[in-house]
């Protein structure tokens, strides 16, 4: 079983909304993700968690950009 984030587990009804997921992808990933750095930041106040939002929604979209580049590189042969 995956330990939820507090940030997910309470997502639906938190000021920074849902995980930012696409269909498809995997909700235990990205807790896992937020809980690590939520381990290596330690946040003491709304700023941090809003910056820890903030890098593990870029991070997820790094991780986007790579699949869909490694997808569209497959397609032309590379």
């Amino acid at each position: 079983m995956t330990k939820v984030s507090t940030l997910t587990a309470v997502s639906e009804h938190s000021l920074f909304g849902p995980p930012p997921l696409l269909e498809g992808e995997d909700a235990a990933a990205y807790d896992e993700l937020y809980g690590r750095v939520c381990a290596a930041v330690k946040p003491v106040d709304v700023i941090d968690e809003m910056l820890i939002v903030d890098i593990v929604f870029l991070q997820v979209e790094v991780l986007r950009w790579h699949r869909w580049k490694s997808s569209r590189m497959r397609e032309l042969g590379f």
